[in-house]
């Protein structure tokens, strides 16, 4: 990857890279820098920041346009595939008690029964029922 800079001069940062490893290409770079910065005048090297930091800017002012262009292209490719994931979640939410009581063997987990003195309108757990039957009956009256 070569590396363009004004008045000129380039960076090879591949070179960098074979010669120093790839963690210590930054120090290549840095030093080339100085290397520039020692070849050029004063004036020079202000107008070659000034450059540098007008190309930054200018990086800068279109990154959120940029980006918010990027962002709703991603939404409309991934908006099919949320549309689905939020209808199959819906759809397992709902589905969920049926499916869950299929798994467990059938039924809900606590068993219950017919209340007895109520012609069958009215179901009641069984454990209770069975614990204290004449509990049942005292509030039934």
């Amino acid at each position: 990857m070569r590396v363009e800079g004004s008045m000129n001069y380039a960076l090879d940062i591949s070179a960098a890279e074979a010669e120093f490893g790839a963690e210590n290409w930054t120090n290549y770079v840095l030093e080339k820098l100085s290397e520039i910065g020692r070849a050029m005048s004063p004036e020079e090297l202000i107008n070659f920041v000034r450059e540098k930091l007008k190309e930054f800017l200018a990086v800068l002012e279109h990154f959120g346009k940029i980006f918010m262009e990027q962002l709703i292209h991603w939404a409309r490719v991934a908006a099919p595939y949320i549309i689905a994931a939020v209808a199959l979640w819906i759809l397992l939410r709902y589905f969920r008690g049926c499916c869950c009581s299929v798994v467990r063997g059938g039924g809900s987990v606590a068993k219950t029964m017919i209340a007895p003195g109520t012609r069958g309108a009215v179901r009641i757990l069984r454990a209770a029922f069975e614990a204290n039957p004449a509990l049942y009956f005292r509030g039934l009256r």
